[in-house]
């Protein structure tokens, strides 16, 4: 490389590339360095081209290896690389397109070369590249070992400090990009790596997240990725969002498709709604924005529905799913705790979302009943079994599904509670299925909770009754209208208020590291890795 353009094939043959990696010390001063990071050398932007660069590389780093415990090259290149990072903000405020390009040449090469190094030995003998100065072989001075600190610190400040222009727009991602190779011994251990200076140490820096590329990107095929991101930005900046439509949307949609993501993928789109329930703005607030025309939603034409019960309708699709197919609890937990957190603010419900609500019950009620039966039968022993016979353990399905029926029970006691004069129509499909709720009416498990919703349904069913037979829906709608404003209430027995949270379960990077690299390794623009080796994906397993 030099001050021509190079390509791979140039690499072996440059005659600057082998003077860096040759056996004699090069000062930090000398003319050559600006001769050796003046090139134009267009980066990869696929796995492909990624995977010919490094293969050229590898030779050529095994020579600076060997050679740089004498030279310490490796050592000079990055600190030629700090040096000019103290000056890049000024540069970009200055439009320096000249300072910009070379920096990120230089940082480049250091890129190539770790992406080997890391390869190539542990984490001890990485620092001691770092640390290497032109000396005899074999030695090196412990005044340098924080170079490699050094470095990361500078990374991290470059990409948080550094705004994103089309000048910056290759430094920037050429420092994400070493930042991950710096961390990706992590890849090729089995075991989450809780100690060690490389192995899970990393920086998150501030940034913006511009909503239209944000809604674009959910930042297609990299919805997973994106959906990290936004997970990891509503943990550190949730309470000083506000409500943003156009970052909830991309979110239920992912839920929507929930048959053709991955769990990993729906996890992190549950949690993030999770956590954006925590706060009663939101609750509130997303009730009040208006949408039309939902054309991902296809079970029904919106033409005008509430962010709320778009909400709601998505969430309860994503349970009744998990009910058929997948039967997971985590899910269900979570689903089920965002629905609890919005119940108080529920405002002015789509008839379809009201209608959904009290349908989920009606098929959790239909579940509850065949697994009663089957619980029942299972007691009395199936013909011709014997006592060796293995049963399934209804007793634990029949705990799980009146557990969930017990929650569905608290999100409607809570919206009647709190906003019964808000909600017309749940009162209309409550009231029009409140058969269903009769049989849990005794049962020991519903009977606190079910107490209001006896008060409720007898007192608009008695005024319906007063109102006269054969009621047109317009009618019957006009009646529950002047009932919520008529009804006391004192009469509705005070519950707690419905409230989860999302708490980290222990231990939470045997989820998140492998996850993330998963998205890194499948994803990685402009980064290729050999499957060999890796075994935190369960790649190199015989």
């Amino acid at each position: 490389m030099g001050a021509n353009t190079s390509q791979v094939s140039d690499l072996s043959e440059s005659q600057s590339i082998r003077t860096l990696i040759g056996p004699d010390a090069i000062s930090e001063n000398e003319p050559f360095w600006n001769q050796l990071i003046s090139f134009t050398f267009t980066s990869p932007t696929c796995s492909a081209d990624a995977k010919l660069l490094e293969e050229a590389v590898v030779p050529l780093a095994k020579t600076l290896i060997q050679n740089n415990p004498r030279s310490g090259n490796f050592g000079a290149l990055v600190r030629v690389f700090l040096s000019r990072t103290k000056e890049l903000k000024i540069s970009t405020e200055c439009q320096d397109q000249l300072f910009i390009w070379q920096a990120h040449n230089a940082l480049f090469l250091v890129r190539c070369l770790l992406k080997v190094f890391i390869r190539q030995m542990n984490e001890e003998e990485l620092h001691l590249q770092f640390s290497y100065q032109e000396r005899a072989p074999g030695t090196y001075d412990s005044i340098c070992e924080d170079l490699l600190e050094e470095l990361v610190c500078n990374l991290v400040h470059l990409i948080v400090e550094v705004p994103l222009l089309d000048i910056t727009y290759n430094i920037l991602f050429e420092a994400v990009t070493t930042l991950l190779v710096l961390l990706s011994y992590q890849l090729f251990h089995k075991e989450v790596l809780r100690e060690g200076r490389l192995g899970t140490q990393s920086a998150f820096a501030q940034m913006n997240i511009d909503n239209a590329s944000f809604h674009q990107c959910l930042e297609t095929k990299n919805a997973d990725i994106a959906t990290f991101l936004v997970f990891m930005f509503c943990l550190d900046i949730l309470y000083f969002w506000g409500p943003r439509d156009a970052n909830v949307l991309p979110i239920l949609e992912i839920l929507y498709h929930v048959e053709e993501r991955n769990s990993h993928h729906v996890y992190m789109a549950l949690i993030i709604l999770l956590i954006l329930t925590e706060d009663d703005t939101f609750n509130r607030s997303i009730h009040e924005v208006m949408l039309k025309n939902i054309s991902w939603y296809t079970e029904r034409v919106l033409t005008e529905i509430s962010l709320g019960s778009l909400l709601i309708l998505v969430v309860i699709r994503t349970i009744q799913f998990n009910m058929t197919r997948t039967r997971d609890k985590y899910l269900h937990t979570n689903c089920l705790a965002a629905l609890a957190n919005m119940s108080a603010q529920f405002r002015n419900l789509h008839q379809y979302a009201a209608q959904r609500i009290i349908s989920l019950f009606a098929l959790l009620s239909k579940k509850h009943n065949k697994v009663l039966e089957q619980a029942t039968q299972s007691l009395r022993g199936p013909l011709g079994a014997d006592d060796t016979t293995v049963l399934p353990d209804y007793a634990q399905d029949l705990n799980v599904i009146e557990e969930v029926i017990r929650m569905m029970l608290e999100i409607i006691n809570s919206c009647l509670s709190n906003s019964l004069h808000h909600n017309p129509n749940l009162l209309y499909a409550l009231l029009y299925k409140r058969e269903l709720f009769e049989q849990f009416r005794s049962h020991p498990s519903f009977q606190d909770i079910m107490q209001n919703l006896d008060t409720v349904i007898g007192f608009f069913s008695q005024r319906l009754e007063q109102a006269g037979s054969d009621l047109s829906v317009e009618r019957v709608q006009e009646v529950i209208k002047k009932g919520a404003a008529a009804l006391p209430k004192e009469r509705l027995k005070k519950f707690p208020e419905l409230k989860f949270k999302y708490v980290e379960e222990e231990q939470p990077e045997d989820f998140f590291i492998p996850y993330v690299w998963s998205l890194v390794f499948n994803s990685g623009v402009g980064l290729y890795w050999n499957s060999q080796g890796i075994e935190l994906l369960g790649m190199d397993s015989p």
